[in-house]
């Protein structure tokens, strides 16, 4: 099997990243690969955002490239949304918004109450809505980002 032809590139050199629910899970080994890809990252989540924020520094090709962290509920429009535009006025409008939030709760429909399901939409459709819609107008404006 051939190595994926970017192996010994930087494809996401010079280019930042914003990776929302990336201080575990797919968001977290995103966010390395991103780093070992020559990508800086700034991590939104509401947990383990430290031990995040070291492990994927190590991973950094560049000392140009930053890791940053946002401690913020993704669900929370008005405390997420000054928090971005701060992040943006120092570094940037991101070239990749990647959302990751969410969670599984396993359980039996017939044990689950309305307020699982409720948490459940506004964890993993809420939480992924609201950093879009925040970074959107910079993107549309700019006719640019992914």
């Amino acid at each position: 099997m051939a190595e994926p032809r970017w192996i010994g590139q930087q494809p996401f050199a010079g280019k930042s990243v914003i990776i929302a629910g990336g201080s575990q899970g797919i968001g977290l080994a995103v966010a390395k690969e991103v780093a070992k890809l020559g990508g800086s990252v700034c991590i939104i989540a509401i947990g383990a955002l430290e031990e995040a924020r070291k492990e994927v520094e190590l991973l950094r090709v560049s000392k140009s490239q930053f890791v940053e962290t946002i401690l913020c509920d993704t669900t929370d429009m008005n405390k997420l949304e000054p928090l971005i535009e701060q992040h943006i006025e120092r570094r940037g409008v991101p070239d990749y918004l990647f959302n990751f939030v969410g969670y599984a709760y396993a359980e039996y429909v017939e044990n689950l109450r309305l307020e699982d399901f409720k948490r459940n939409m506004n964890v993993n459709y809420y939480g992924q809505l609201v950093p879009t819609l925040i970074i959107l107008p910079y993107y549309l404006k700019d006719r640019r980002g992914g």
